[in-house]
């Protein structure tokens, strides 16, 4: 079992305060100062880790191979560092050094101080330290003058130099897993110890397929390994095995963005000092002004950046602020709602806290801004009816007025009356009034011309007979088909306006029987909508075989009488 010596540390600043936490590195004193295995334990049974951390009082202690150690503590926030050079670790500290080497009666440096023993008795021992061949054993043969043994080199000849091999490869399929991993390795006698990390890689895709631990166990070719770390997932038999260094501790925060300052606890309205930030309530919560130095922590004139503050032309709120403890990250945040230039210092009104309730004085804080965007160009009335529709006011397409028109809101159509057109907008010379009072003067738009470039085409509408009458909607069309499955009179509905007149046509269809009459009745249209027969002629002239189609145009008179005339029939082949 091994055996090796420990070392104490007790970590403290250039001021005796004890450092906690900090963390410890052990790296050997020779070329390239390469990190060394050291031990939780004497017998080097427990690995630790390198670099370890101290405990809360700053102690710390570890157990390495004897030799001369290069350690260095340091803290990652706020940064700090002290370094051992050759600090010597060995067991023979506990041991006589005589007694550790060889028992001899007298040690020596050169071959030239033995003479001040040459008178000694036989068996008197002595050690040069600086022989030929290192430390070297010589005794007295007899207790004649200068009657010394050959030497003993007690430094035996330099080992064969342990292998170089660091890398290895191995069939073993083994999937991607944190636990322990045992490889058969195609090469023996590899460059690893007990302790050491390894990354292992898969030769396909060695980015992202690959395992990484410290050497449980190792011997010949069986390789053992407690993974901690992984990327990917999967099987694979294609390794590549080689040292890895240990990770290094986290990096420490970067800098906190923003104008830097100091606070100040005070909360008078005054400069808080250069560089500082105040505020008028030690409880931020309900403060209601921050009082800020035009000078940062580093003496920069930042007036220009404080009084922007308030550029926005939001009503509201001109952005959010937050303040931030550079060393403990705990925030407090704000709406700022406008700037006072107050001579050497601004004043920030502040609305809507949030977050930390208090800064000790004396703390770095950042203080951070996000302008708020603003004002929207588009201005309108400062009240308006529900449902109201708006419309623009003047050409600046920047202002709008309510029409006084209202629409419903669930989304249902609406149809507007001869009363609702009569019903002025409210809103004297606007557009929505001038088309109203033109819809006004009459509920259909007879004095509107059609500039037609192209046919008109409208769908025929049929028409059936229903308890003997045919009934004519002239609200629906123009081209009306009637199929008499019965004897019918003609009559009409919804007819034009008294000044209007409307066109159309009207086919009479026999059904599959035939023999079908129909009537033109001879009275006026009237409420009943009876159709003016006059002029027509009262039955086809061609007769009443079944299918055949007669055609009338027809005409809606002005003073309200309907037209027909025949155009021609026909039986179709």
């Amino acid at each position: 079992m091994a055996s090796y010596a420990g070392k104490n540390l007790r970590i403290a600043d250039d001021a005796g305060n004890v450092v906690p936490n900090a963390w410890i590195e052990v790296r050997l004193e020779r070329a390239g100062r390469p990190l060394v295995q050291i031990f939780a334990d004497h017998e080097g049974t427990t690995p630790l880790g390198n670099p370890f951390q101290t405990d809360q009082f700053g102690r710390a202690a570890f157990f390495a191979p004897g030799g001369f150690y290069r350690i260095r503590a340091y803290t990652v926030s706020p940064a700090w560092e002290d370094t051992f050079e050759w600090e010597a670790i060995g067991t023979a500290a506990a041991t006589d050094f005589g007694t550790a080497l060889f028992p001899a009666d007298a040690i020596v440096v050169t071959l030239a101080a033995r003479a001040a023993y040459d008178g000694e008795a036989a068996g008197f021992a002595v050690i040069v330290l600086q022989d030929a061949d290192g430390p070297t054993l010589y005794w007295k043969q007899s207790a004649a003058a200068a009657d010394w043994s050959a030497g003993t080199p007690l430094q035996g000849p330099a080992g064969a130099p342990g292998s170089a091999q660091m890398v290895a490869t191995s069939a073993t399929p083994l999937a991607i897993g944190t636990g322990t991993k045992t490889w058969t390795l195609d090469q023996a006698d590899r460059g690893y110890a007990v302790g050491a990390r390894i990354v292992a890689t898969s030769d396909a895709d060695p980015a992202n397929r690959r395992m990484s631990g410290v050497i449980a166990a190792y011997g010949g070719t069986t390789l053992e390994v407690a993974v901690d770390t992984i990327v990917g997932a999967g099987t694979y038999a294609d390794w590549t095995i080689a040292l890895s260094g240990e990770r290094g501790p986290a990096g420490a925060d970067g800098s906190d963005p923003g104008a830097l300052f100091t606070w100040d606890a005070a909360t008078t309205d005054a400069d808080p000092g250069a560089g500082e930030i105040r505020a008028n309530d030690a409880d931020l919560s309900t403060a209601t002004q921050l009082y800020v130095s035009k000078l940062n922590r580093m003496s920069d004139d930042v007036s220009a950046y404080l009084l922007a503050l308030a550029a926005s032309s939001n009503p509201t709120a001109k952005g959010l602020l937050t303040l931030t403890h550079a060393a403990d990250n705990s925030q407090a945040m704000f709406q700022v709602t406008g700037v006072a230039d107050a001579g050497d210092y601004v004043k920030v009104a502040v609305q809507g806290h949030s977050g930390a309730t208090a800064f000790v004085t004396s703390a770095p804080i950042s203080f951070q801004f996000a302008r708020a965007g603003d004002a929207g160009s588009m201005s309108g009335p400062a009240s308006s009816v529900d449902g109201e529709i708006p419309e623009f006011d003047g050409a600046s397409g920047t202002a709008l007025r309510g029409s006084g028109a209202t629409f419903p809101l669930d989304g249902t159509s609406v149809a507007l009356d001869a009363s609702d057109i009569a019903n002025d907008s409210g809103v004297p010379g606007s557009h929505l009034d001038e088309a109203l009072d033109n819809l006004a003067a009459d509920d259909t738009p007879a004095d509107e011309v059609n500039d037609w470039t192209a046919a008109q085409r409208t769908p025929i509408v049929p028409v059936a007979v229903v308890a003997g009458v045919a009934l004519l909607d002239l609200s629906q069309g123009h081209h009306f088909a009637v199929t008499l499955s019965d004897d019918a009179t003609l009559a009409v509905t919804n007819p034009p306006g008294a000044g209007t007149s409307q066109p159309g046509l009207v086919e009479i269809v026999q059904d599959a029987t035939g023999g079908r009459a129909v009537t033109f009745d001879d009275g006026t249209v009237g409420a009943a909508g009876l159709i003016d027969g006059s002029g027509a002629s009262p039955a086809p002239p061609g007769g009443t075989d079944a299918n055949r189609r007669t055609v009338y145009s027809m005409a809606v008179m002005g003073d309200g009488a309907v037209q027909l005339t025949l155009m021609g029939d026909r039986v179709p082949s």
